[in-house]
């Protein structure tokens, strides 16, 4: 008995061919160039005739509330835009109706490891419309109740603590006098008189960082200003026509291929018919 076991039949028949797959795209390189050639110059034509966007960025600083609160304000602006309720978001940021049809959009990003600042991009068509529209963007932040009443609020406290520190300098500064005047007398003292001198300038300097920080309250403020695009954003033509390019060469070889496959069909449907 032979258990020699049969070694597995390979089928011919199921391998692909490339050199055949390279020959029917080749007889059917019309139909290839035919639809590269509408699909690419067909997206050439549309990104060209699409309105321009140009797209501005600025920074804003938020010190008395935070990137994501300003945020979710800011994001009310879109919703409207969004919902194209163009008198109503001209009244709420003050401007005419003319710069809030040529915005595109309004959109905010946070910077990653930073705390105050937030970025806002404006998409526009006018980029001269960019400098106003970030400009009306920061007054109404800053005329928000809630984002008022905070400031209010933080302006107050470090004006409270400014007026204790201012007192207790004063305090200090006559309790030196009288230091002095018992060191004038030759009374005995019981610790070091320059300490109160070194206590003296810690308050100081308080003072001086409290008033600094007092400074910086003045509600949402633009830090890094837009800069006025020359080039558009979007449309994107190289892009636009490249992506079109490459997918319209994609499907010209399908259709070829499927072409192909028709005309094989239809002759051995043809032959087969021919011998019966």
């Amino acid at each position: 008995m032979n258990d020699k076991p049969k070694e597995p039949r390979y089928d011919y028949d199921d391998e692909i061919d490339l050199y055949e797959l390279w020959l029917k795209i080749t007889k059917r390189w019309k139909l290839i160039l035919i639809v590269v050639l509408i699909v690419t110059l067909s997206a050439l034509i549309i990104s060209l005739n699409m309105k321009p966007v140009y797209k501005g960025t600025f920074v804003i600083r938020t010190p008395v509330v935070t990137p994501k609160e300003v945020k979710k304000h800011i994001e009310k602006l879109e919703v409207l835009k969004g919902e194209q309720r163009v008198e109503e978001l001209a009244d709420i940021l003050k401007v005419p109706v003319s710069l809030i049809e040529n915005t595109v959009k309004i959109s905010t990003r946070e910077i990653r490891g930073v705390q105050v600042v937030l970025e806002v991009d404006l998409e526009v068509y006018d980029p001269k419309i960019i400098p106003p529209m970030a400009s009306a963007i920061v007054s109404y932040l800053n005329s928000e109740p809630y984002i008022k009443e905070r400031l209010e609020k933080e302006r107050e406290l470090v004006l409270n603590k400014i007026r204790e520190t201012r007192s207790t300098i004063k305090t200090l500064i006559q309790a030196k006098k009288t230091i002095n005047r018992f060191i004038k007398q030759g009374k005995e003292l019981y610790f070091n008189p320059t300490e109160i001198d070194e206590i003296i300038k810690k308050y100081k300097d308080e003072e001086i960082s409290l008033k600094y920080k007092l400074s910086l309250l003045k509600g949402i403020e633009i830090s890094v200003d837009p800069v006025v695009p020359k080039e558009p954003y979007k449309p994107k033509v190289k892009l636009i026509t490249t992506v079109a390019f490459l997918s319209s060469l994609f499907l010209g070889i399908f259709l070829a291929l499927c072409s192909e496959w028709l005309s094989e069909s239809r002759r051995r449907y043809e032959n087969r018919g021919e011998r019966t």
